[in-house]
């Protein structure tokens, strides 16, 4: 039987990817699909992650990444192996090798594992559990083990032991058996669900993808379930291709101040605060530094970081969990009631009084804590 009819790899794609430097050819087995369609009008190839799925999640995309066809791909197996590979990820694997997998009985081929904190450029000993916290939100990390121990309690010791190690095996590539891939669906889904529902949609680009990162440390962990259960497993390397992009990125000239303050513009708007700052450090120490819009570009930053810490030093303790995992959440609801408090005083109204209230009431505030802020507006 030709490998087609055994085996279909997804190739999950979207509208915002990237030209890569080498356009690369699709095997007879591989399938692009786009995700995201629901949340636009542009197609990009035949298949995509809304058709022909009533209840399909593809509006969900900017938080689940590839999970929305993946779940698309769960109400559509028809070849005996199925799996996902990204527009610049695919498995370093011919059609060879995966003819010999299939005909050696293979049920799962995952990634190689890395060691995350290697990866990360962290300590070789640091946990998976210890660097998802440190470059995610970690209250969404307790949110997670709370839903796995819910759902899954007779997972949840291994998961522990899985989470403290280094080991991992990323990007949510698998090709699994039919039956598996069901088995899959039917267990990550609703716990990616419940996450979706309970945990505050984050406005930060990089964090806004909080069920895939989520469903990454999923994905690994059904890998070594599978593997505790007696599943024949193969470990595939990686092949990453580059994108046209970082080849020839453009990198702003720091002797320039009206290019240094266009890109930290742009870099703050897109939320990488980060970039924008190490882009300003590096000018400031040129003759640009004299410039007076990227002089007051820095006073602008400076006073927005010192107001996000004083946010996390002094109002953390006061908000209730549910808002504690985005500082975007908490900067809006910190400004209303900063709102609140300075229409009550100029006003003494009941209309401002019972605006003041409710964001007493949301933010669940102490009225010691209340005082204090009454008396430092005052």
């Amino acid at each position: 039987m030709e490998i087609e009819n055994k085996l279909k790899l997804y190739i999950v794609s979207s509208v915002y990817d990237k030209k890569l430097v080498h356009e690369l050819p699709c095997s007879s087995y591989e399938h692009f699909i786009q995700a995201g369609a629901a949340l636009t009008d542009k197609r990009i190839c035949p298949l995509n992650d809304m058709d022909d799925c009533p209840d399909h999640i593809s509006y969900r995309n900017r938080r689940y990444s590839e999970g929305t066809a993946m779940y698309w791909i769960c109400r559509h197996l028809d070849t005996e192996y199925v799996g996902i590979e990204h527009y610049r990820r695919r498995f370093a694997l011919t059609q060879s090798d995966y003819s010999n997998l299939i005909d050696d009985g293979f049920d799962i081929i995952t990634t190689k594992p890395v060691n995350i904190g290697e990866a990360n450029g962290q300590d070789l000993s640091t946990s998976i559990e210890t660097n998802y916290r440190q470059f995610h939100y970690s209250a969404d990390w307790d949110l997670f083990m709370e839903i796995l121990k819910r759902h899954h309690p007779e997972d949840y010791e291994l998961a522990l032991s899985a989470f403290s190690g280094a080991m991992f095996h990323p990007c949510n590539m698998n090709v699994f058996r039919r039956e598996l891939y069901l088995e899959y669906g039917d267990w990550i889904f609703p716990m990616c669900d419940d996450f979706y529902r309970l945990s505050p949609e984050k406005t930060d680009v990089y964090q806004h993808r909080d069920v895939g990162y989520i469903m990454e440390r999923l994905s690994h962990l059904f890998v070594i379930k599978m593997f505790k259960t007696g599943k024949k497993i193969y470990e595939a390397p990686l092949v990453q291709f580059e994108s046209a992009s970082e080849e020839n990125s453009y990198t702003p000239d720091i002797r320039n101040a009206e290019e240094v303050f266009e890109a930290c513009n742009d870099y703050f708007r897109a939320g990488y605060i980060t970039k924008a700052l190490e882009l300003l450090y590096s000018a400031m120490q040129t003759d640009t530094a004299s410039n007076e819009r990227l002089n007051l570009l820095s006073r602008v930053f400076t006073a927005y970081l010192n107001e996000q810490s004083e946010l996390h030093q002094t109002m953390f303790e006061y908000l209730p969990p549910q808002f504690r995992s985005d500082l975007n959440i908490l900067t809006q609801i910190w400004h209303g009631f900063e709102q609140a408090v300075s229409v009550y005083q100029s006003t003494a109204s009941e209309d401002a009084l019972d605006k003041l209230t409710q964001y007493i009431e949301l933010t669940g505030f102490s009225k010691s804590a209340l005082k204090t802020v009454l008396i430092n507006h005052t």
